[in-house]
């Protein structure tokens, strides 16, 4: 092989990312015709939502149903050498902003190194005192629209704070406020328990509880090395009494195999989250049997919201204020939306966007089956939910009532009058 060059073979294409395996080759071969991809990846789904950057990868396995652990270290160091020749070329450039931040960091530097060399334990304290830090890593903004669920937020408060249970759940309908009653206690508590960090993991996917556990890390300032596992570093960390009191919400547990693995194999979320009497976990779910298996006991049902906290929330969701011959009119509509929380947003987001009477809305609800799909099918922008799960109304409540009829076939005068 003396005096021979290899020449490498190059391919220009599509890498497709996405959040789920590709366990099948065959359905690898159909998705990479349709969208014309020379390769799949997961470990880097999400990444540009947060900064832009370029991704690196080096393609190993032709799917997850035909992998060979034998060639991942050649495949990283493939992609570990792409990435230094493409550095050879890259040419980095600062405003005066960046060069003034690094001349203050290189002294910063400095000046701890001067006093390393009189106290070798000051790097230590320092790197504890930035864990024993509060930190608050939530994916949402407080909702200022939210109003009522006393009760369910004093027993929350109760079951993990009083009580001392560490894991609680609440369980309810698609679309019923679990994910805002969470957001609300994550402030609460960030208000009133000063001595808490509270963080945040959506259980939708796999790969969008490592990405939260990546943000983890870095808030925490969580070591990393380059083989870091960024769901087993926050599970240490957070286990360890250096990490201090803390709030974690685990939001939409929805998929048992997801939350709990298949049977038989140690992949499930649930293995992965960290235990500490420090710590306190709140699951929210649409399911019972997932609720069981995270909380056991410690289970709250959300209710629908009452008439009052339904006109409430509806009121101050509107942008013109409402006049008060219009309120036979609300009592109904909001009757006909099983005071569903979501239901009564996508209204009041409809109301708003097209600017019409609230009577007209409530004739067009009524007028026909179609007319009243096609306005729980309506798009809307809702900041408090997350992107890749912004399904129209009708998605989200179909399967709601869906389950309420299985659940209970003489439920619901109200469910039946809305849908």
């Amino acid at each position: 092989m003396s005096g021979t060059h290899l020449t490498p073979a190059i391919h220009f294409g599509l890498m497709a990312s996405g959040d789920s395996v590709m366990k099948s080759g065959e359905d690898r071969d159909k998705i990479a015709e349709a969208g014309d991809s020379i390769a799949f990846e997961m470990e880097g789904a999400g990444v540009w939502d947060n900064f832009p950057c370029i991704v690196v990868k080096g393609a190993c396995d032709y799917a997850d149903s035909h992998k060979s652990k034998v060639w991942q270290r050649y495949a990283a160091a493939t992609a570990a050498a792409c990435t230094k020749a493409f550095l050879g070329f890259w040419v980095p450039s600062l405003d005066q902003e960046d060069i003034t931040g690094l001349a203050t960091n290189f002294q910063h530097s400095l000046t701890l190194q001067s006093r390393d060399s009189t106290d070798q334990n000051y790097s230590t304290r320092a790197v504890n005192e930035r864990h024993m830090q509060t930190a608050f890593i939530v994916p949402f903004l407080k909702n200022d629209l939210f109003v009522g669920r006393d009760d369910v937020l004093a027993k929350l408060q109760g079951l993990l704070f009083q009580e001392g249970h560490q894991r609680a759940a609440l369980v309810g309908l698609g679309g019923i406020g679990k994910t805002q009653i969470a957001l609300q206690l994550a402030y609460q508590i960030k208000e009133k328990k000063k001595d808490y960090s509270v963080f945040w993991v959506p259980a939708l996917s796999r790969a969008s509880f490592e990405q939260a556990c990546m943000q983890i890390m870095d808030a925490c300032g969580i070591p990393t090395t380059d083989d870091s596992n960024a769901v087993e570093s926050v599970r240490q960390h957070l286990s360890s009494k250096i990490a201090g009191k803390w709030l974690l919400v685990v939001d939409n547990a929805d998929d048992m195999q997801t939350v709990m693995g298949s049977k038989g194999a140690d992949n499930g979320l649930y293995r992965s989250l960290p235990q500490s009497d420090q710590g306190r976990i709140l699951f929210t779910t649409r399911y019972q049997k997932v609720a069981i298996s995270v909380a056991g006991r410690n289970i709250l049902d959300v209710p629908a919201m009452s008439r009052d906290e339904a006109r409430s929330y509806f009121k101050g969701a509107l942008i013109q204020e409402m006049p008060s011959a219009d309120d036979e009119v609300m009592n109904h509509l909001l009757t006909l939306l099983a005071y569903f929380p979501l239901a009564i947003t996508q209204a009041a987001a409809y109301v708003n966007e097209n600017q019409i009477p609230l009577a007209e809305y409530l004739r067009l609800f009524e007028n026909t089956d179609r007319d009243r799909i096609e306005l729980l099918s309506a798009e809307f922008q809702d900041n408090t939910r997350y992107e890749q799960s912004q399904d129209p109304v009708a998605t989200t409540w179909f399967i709601s009532f869906d389950q309420i009829r299985k659940a209970d076939e003489l439920a619901s005068p109200r469910t039946r009058s809305g849908i």
